[in-house]
Protein backbone atom coordinates (compact mmCIF):
# COMPACT_ATOMS: atom_id res chain seq x y z
CA UNK A 1 0.00 0.00 0.00
CA UNK A 2 2.60 2.47 0.90
CA UNK A 3 4.53 1.38 -2.15
CA UNK A 4 1.41 2.60 -4.71
CA UNK A 5 0.91 5.94 -2.03
CA UNK A 6 4.83 6.50 -3.15
CA UNK A 7 4.24 5.69 -6.82
CA UNK A 8 1.07 8.09 -6.91
CA UNK A 9 2.47 11.22 -4.80
CA UNK A 10 6.13 11.02 -7.41
CA UNK A 11 3.59 10.95 -10.29
CA UNK A 12 1.21 13.34 -8.92
CA UNK A 13 4.85 15.71 -8.28
CA UNK A 14 5.51 15.12 -12.11
CA UNK A 15 2.79 16.24 -13.20
CA UNK A 16 2.84 19.56 -11.15
CA UNK A 17 6.47 20.12 -12.21
CA UNK A 18 5.50 19.34 -16.01
CA UNK A 19 2.57 21.91 -15.94
CA UNK A 20 4.92 24.33 -14.67
CA UNK A 21 7.61 24.31 -16.90
CA UNK A 22 10.73 26.00 -16.86
CA UNK A 23 10.75 29.37 -15.22
CA UNK A 24 12.71 31.81 -17.10
CA UNK A 25 14.14 35.43 -15.85
CA UNK A 26 15.41 38.38 -17.63
CA UNK A 27 18.53 39.82 -15.84
CA UNK A 28 20.60 42.62 -16.96
CA UNK A 29 23.55 44.00 -16.64
CA UNK A 30 24.78 47.65 -17.51
CA UNK A 31 27.75 49.30 -19.32
CA UNK A 32 28.16 52.86 -18.40
CA UNK A 33 28.69 55.66 -21.02
CA UNK A 34 32.38 57.17 -21.58
CA UNK A 35 31.22 60.50 -21.34
CA UNK A 36 30.87 63.13 -18.59
CA UNK A 37 28.15 64.46 -20.06
CA UNK A 38 26.67 60.63 -20.64
CA UNK A 39 26.55 60.21 -16.81
CA UNK A 40 25.08 62.98 -15.63
CA UNK A 41 22.16 62.00 -17.88
CA UNK A 42 22.51 58.39 -16.07
CA UNK A 43 22.18 60.33 -13.05
CA UNK A 44 18.80 61.84 -14.29
CA UNK A 45 17.77 58.39 -15.21
CA UNK A 46 17.97 56.87 -11.77
CA UNK A 47 16.44 59.88 -10.44
CA UNK A 48 13.11 59.33 -12.87
CA UNK A 49 13.48 55.61 -12.27
CA UNK A 50 12.99 56.36 -8.32
CA UNK A 51 10.38 58.84 -9.17
CA UNK A 52 8.51 56.31 -11.10
CA UNK A 53 8.83 53.74 -8.18
CA UNK A 54 7.56 56.22 -5.43
CA UNK A 55 4.86 56.96 -7.28
CA UNK A 56 3.87 53.46 -8.77
CA UNK A 57 3.67 52.78 -4.91
CA UNK A 58 1.41 55.31 -3.69
CA UNK A 59 -1.01 54.63 -6.88
CA UNK A 60 -0.83 50.74 -5.43
CA UNK A 61 -1.37 51.88 -1.79
CA UNK A 62 -4.25 54.36 -2.50
CA UNK A 63 -5.85 51.28 -4.61
CA UNK A 64 -5.59 49.21 -1.47
CA UNK A 65 -7.23 51.72 0.72
CA UNK A 66 -10.05 52.78 -1.60
CA UNK A 67 -10.69 49.07 -1.74
CA UNK A 68 -10.95 48.33 1.38
CA UNK A 69 -13.55 51.81 2.56
CA UNK A 70 -15.71 50.27 -0.12
CA UNK A 71 -15.16 46.51 1.50
CA UNK A 72 -16.14 48.38 4.97
CA UNK A 73 -19.31 50.42 3.96
CA UNK A 74 -20.60 46.94 1.44
CA UNK A 75 -20.53 45.27 4.92
CA UNK A 76 -22.39 47.52 7.09
CA UNK A 77 -25.09 47.71 4.30
CA UNK A 78 -24.88 43.73 4.49
CA UNK A 79 -25.17 44.00 8.17
CA UNK A 80 -28.44 45.98 7.64
CA UNK A 81 -30.37 43.43 5.21
CA UNK A 82 -30.04 40.86 8.59
CA UNK A 83 -32.74 39.88 10.96
CA UNK A 84 -32.78 40.84 14.49
CA UNK A 85 -30.77 38.30 16.53
CA UNK A 86 -29.61 36.67 12.82
CA UNK A 87 -25.24 36.21 13.15
CA UNK A 88 -23.75 37.17 9.64
CA UNK A 89 -22.59 34.58 7.75
CA UNK A 90 -20.13 36.55 5.93
CA UNK A 91 -16.66 39.31 7.25
CA UNK A 92 -15.50 42.34 5.86
CA UNK A 93 -12.78 40.04 4.03
CA UNK A 94 -15.92 38.63 1.79
CA UNK A 95 -16.02 41.94 0.11
CA UNK A 96 -12.41 43.11 -0.03
CA UNK A 97 -11.46 43.23 -3.39
CA UNK A 98 -8.19 44.74 -2.90
CA UNK A 99 -6.43 42.02 -4.46
CA UNK A 100 -7.60 43.41 -7.80
CA UNK A 101 -4.79 46.44 -7.03
CA UNK A 102 -1.52 44.78 -8.45
CA UNK A 103 1.93 47.28 -8.42
CA UNK A 104 3.38 48.59 -11.96
CA UNK A 105 6.77 48.68 -11.08
CA UNK A 106 8.10 46.57 -13.78
CA UNK A 107 7.13 49.09 -16.19
CA UNK A 108 9.66 51.60 -14.61
CA UNK A 109 12.31 49.20 -15.22
CA UNK A 110 11.80 49.11 -19.20
CA UNK A 111 11.64 53.31 -19.11
CA UNK A 112 15.28 53.06 -16.83
CA UNK A 113 16.60 50.61 -19.31
CA UNK A 114 15.33 53.27 -22.95
CA UNK A 115 16.60 56.30 -20.82
CA UNK A 116 20.01 54.59 -20.01
CA UNK A 117 20.73 53.61 -23.54
CA UNK A 118 19.73 57.11 -24.56
CA UNK A 119 22.37 58.55 -22.26
CA UNK A 120 25.17 56.56 -24.10
CA UNK A 121 24.89 53.61 -22.26
CA UNK A 122 24.91 49.96 -22.59
CA UNK A 123 21.84 47.88 -21.51
CA UNK A 124 22.09 44.32 -22.18
CA UNK A 125 19.27 41.77 -21.22
CA UNK A 126 19.97 37.86 -21.03
CA UNK A 127 16.96 35.59 -20.69
CA UNK A 128 18.12 32.88 -18.14
CA UNK A 129 16.34 30.06 -17.14
CA UNK A 130 16.73 29.51 -13.61
CA UNK A 131 14.68 26.23 -12.65
CA UNK A 132 13.20 23.38 -14.85
CA UNK A 133 15.77 23.71 -17.52
CA UNK A 134 15.74 19.76 -17.81
CA UNK A 135 12.35 20.64 -19.83
CA UNK A 136 14.17 22.64 -22.52
CA UNK A 137 15.08 21.37 -25.65
CA UNK A 138 17.70 20.05 -25.42
CA UNK A 139 17.47 19.48 -21.32
CA UNK A 140 19.97 22.22 -20.51
CA UNK A 141 21.28 22.52 -16.25
CA UNK A 142 20.11 25.68 -14.48
CA UNK A 143 21.35 29.47 -15.00
CA UNK A 144 21.67 28.51 -18.53
CA UNK A 145 21.26 31.21 -21.05
CA UNK A 146 18.44 30.77 -23.75
CA UNK A 147 18.33 32.90 -26.48
CA UNK A 148 20.47 35.73 -27.90
CA UNK A 149 21.60 38.31 -25.75
CA UNK A 150 19.94 41.98 -26.48
CA UNK A 151 22.23 45.02 -26.11
CA UNK A 152 20.18 47.75 -26.33
CA UNK A 153 17.33 45.84 -27.89
CA UNK A 154 19.34 44.90 -30.57
CA UNK A 155 20.31 40.62 -30.46
CA UNK A 156 24.27 40.51 -30.02
CA UNK A 157 24.04 38.15 -33.72
CA UNK A 158 22.89 41.20 -35.60
CA UNK A 159 24.98 44.09 -36.77
CA UNK A 160 24.99 46.76 -34.52
CA UNK A 161 26.85 50.20 -33.65
CA UNK A 162 29.77 50.29 -31.64
CA UNK A 163 29.43 50.68 -27.79
CA UNK A 164 28.31 53.54 -25.86
CA UNK A 165 26.46 54.41 -29.55
CA UNK A 166 23.02 56.15 -28.32
CA UNK A 167 20.46 54.40 -30.98
CA UNK A 168 18.65 55.81 -33.74
CA UNK A 169 15.28 57.13 -33.37
CA UNK A 170 12.54 54.31 -33.70
CA UNK A 171 9.39 53.40 -33.29
CA UNK A 172 9.68 50.52 -30.23
CA UNK A 173 7.63 47.48 -31.92
CA UNK A 174 4.27 46.71 -30.43
CA UNK A 175 4.24 49.84 -28.52
CA UNK A 176 3.80 52.79 -30.48
CA UNK A 177 6.11 54.58 -28.67
CA UNK A 178 8.22 57.50 -30.45
CA UNK A 179 11.66 58.42 -29.85
CA UNK A 180 11.30 62.01 -30.31
CA UNK A 181 14.15 63.83 -32.15
CA UNK A 182 13.33 67.02 -30.65
CA UNK A 183 11.41 69.40 -28.76
CA UNK A 184 10.55 72.74 -29.59
CA UNK A 185 11.95 75.51 -28.02
CA UNK A 186 8.61 77.52 -26.97
CA UNK A 187 5.91 75.86 -25.03
CA UNK A 188 2.84 77.31 -22.89
CA UNK A 189 1.97 75.24 -19.93
CA UNK A 190 -0.78 74.96 -17.70
CA UNK A 191 -0.76 72.59 -14.61
CA UNK A 192 -2.46 72.23 -10.81
CA UNK A 193 -0.47 72.53 -8.09
CA UNK A 194 -0.63 70.04 -5.08
CA UNK A 195 -3.93 71.99 -3.10
CA UNK A 196 -5.70 71.55 -6.78
CA UNK A 197 -5.31 75.23 -7.46
CA UNK A 198 -3.97 76.02 -11.72
CA UNK A 199 -1.53 78.07 -13.02
CA UNK A 200 -0.34 79.09 -16.35
CA UNK A 201 2.46 80.26 -17.83
CA UNK A 202 5.39 79.75 -20.29
CA UNK A 203 8.49 77.35 -21.06
CA UNK A 204 11.08 77.85 -23.15
CA UNK A 205 13.79 75.47 -23.70
CA UNK A 206 17.35 75.68 -24.68
CA UNK A 207 18.90 71.69 -26.37
CA UNK A 208 22.00 70.50 -25.59
CA UNK A 209 22.56 67.01 -26.89
CA UNK A 210 19.85 64.84 -25.56
CA UNK A 211 19.21 67.46 -22.49
CA UNK A 212 17.66 70.72 -22.19
CA UNK A 213 18.18 73.83 -20.19
CA UNK A 214 14.36 74.48 -18.73
CA UNK A 215 12.90 78.11 -17.61
CA UNK A 216 9.81 78.38 -16.52
CA UNK A 217 7.93 81.65 -16.64
CA UNK A 218 5.03 81.15 -14.00
CA UNK A 219 2.71 83.92 -12.85
CA UNK A 220 5.75 86.87 -12.95
CA UNK A 221 8.00 84.42 -11.43
CA UNK A 222 11.26 82.67 -13.32
CA UNK A 223 12.34 78.66 -12.33
CA UNK A 224 15.36 76.76 -13.85
CA UNK A 225 15.72 73.31 -14.30
CA UNK A 226 17.08 71.04 -16.83
CA UNK A 227 15.45 68.11 -18.60
CA UNK A 228 16.63 64.69 -20.23
CA UNK A 229 14.71 63.38 -23.49
CA UNK A 230 14.78 59.80 -23.74
CA UNK A 231 12.17 57.85 -26.17
CA UNK A 232 8.98 59.67 -25.72
CA UNK A 233 9.68 60.92 -21.98
CA UNK A 234 11.27 64.15 -21.13
CA UNK A 235 12.40 63.71 -17.42
CA UNK A 236 12.69 67.05 -15.43
CA UNK A 237 14.14 68.52 -12.27
CA UNK A 238 14.43 72.15 -10.85
CA UNK A 239 15.20 73.36 -7.73
CA UNK A 240 13.94 76.53 -6.18
CA UNK A 241 14.46 77.28 -1.72
CA UNK A 242 16.02 74.43 -0.44
CA UNK A 243 13.13 72.29 -2.91
CA UNK A 244 13.82 69.72 -5.93
CA UNK A 245 10.92 69.49 -8.61
CA UNK A 246 10.85 66.19 -10.20
CA UNK A 247 8.71 65.29 -13.25
CA UNK A 248 8.59 63.02 -15.89
CA UNK A 249 6.59 64.48 -19.23
CA UNK A 250 5.26 62.18 -22.20
CA UNK A 251 5.53 63.43 -25.27
CA UNK A 252 2.16 63.15 -27.39
CA UNK A 253 1.78 62.68 -30.97
CA UNK A 254 0.51 66.44 -31.96
CA UNK A 255 3.40 67.31 -29.93
CA UNK A 256 2.25 68.32 -26.51
CA UNK A 257 3.97 66.98 -23.44
CA UNK A 258 1.82 66.27 -20.15
CA UNK A 259 2.59 64.43 -16.78
CA UNK A 260 3.17 64.62 -13.08
CA UNK A 261 5.51 66.17 -10.78
CA UNK A 262 6.44 66.32 -7.01
CA UNK A 263 8.20 67.95 -4.82
CA UNK A 264 11.37 66.17 -2.71
CA UNK A 265 9.85 63.07 -3.82
CA UNK A 266 6.59 63.62 -1.33
CA UNK A 267 3.45 61.92 -2.63
CA UNK A 268 1.51 64.89 -0.30
CA UNK A 269 3.21 67.44 -2.35
CA UNK A 270 2.26 66.30 -6.38
CA UNK A 271 0.92 68.13 -9.19
CA UNK A 272 0.41 68.19 -12.95
CA UNK A 273 1.71 70.13 -15.96
CA UNK A 274 1.03 70.36 -19.92
CA UNK A 275 3.04 71.77 -22.20
CA UNK A 276 1.35 72.99 -25.79
CA UNK A 277 3.84 74.26 -28.71
CA UNK A 278 3.48 77.93 -29.23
Amino acid sequence: MNRVRTLLLTGLLALITAACGPSIETRYSYRPPSSSSGMACVQQCEQSRMYCQSSQQVAYQSCKADAMRRAEIEYRAYLRTLKRGEKPSRSISSFDNSYQCGSREYECKSVYNDCYAGCGGQVTAQRICVSGCDQLKPPAPPYTPVGPALVNGVPVTAARAPANTPRAPSVAAGSGMVEVQSLASRYRVRGTNPDGSAYRGTVALTREGNRYRIVWSIDGETFRGTGTLSGNRLVVESKSDGEVTRGELVVGADGTLSGPWMVDDDPEEAGTEEWTPS
